[in-house]
């Protein structure tokens, strides 16, 4: 199989937020816009124009109340992750057979702590 040479794209969310699916929807969205289904090595990711003000954007399309829910709910297993640990608290995805984010989190840059 060819490997896809790689690419630079951008892409500007409509509103600022610190939901991991809200992000992931649009990770996967350049994703599929731009690789397809052709075989890749590496991803590198890089955000910009990050704020951590202590208020929260939400959409005129978005229910508040499943947005406020939504929110204590990261809140709490950030709270988890950081006193049990990364692993503490993972997606039933990561327990599949090659999954690497257990291993991932014990790791810095890439390399073992």
């Amino acid at each position: 199989a060819e490997f896809n040479d790689g690419f630079n794209k951008a892409l500007t969310l409509e509103y600022s937020t610190d939901d991991n699916d809200t992000i992931y929807k649009a990770l996967l969205q350049l994703y599929k816009k731009h690789v397809k289904d052709q075989p890749i090595r590496r991803i590198y990711i890089n955000f910009s124009g990050l704020d951590k003000t202590p208020y929260d954007q939400i959409s005129l399309f978005e229910d508040e109340e499943e947005h406020i829910k939504k929110r204590k709910l990261r809140k709490t297993l950030d709270a988890i992750q950081t006193k049990y640990g990364m692993n503490s608290v993972l997606r039933s995805s990561s327990l599949l057979e090659g999954s690497t984010a257990k291993e991932r989190h014990n790791q810095i840059g890439g390399h073992r702590k």
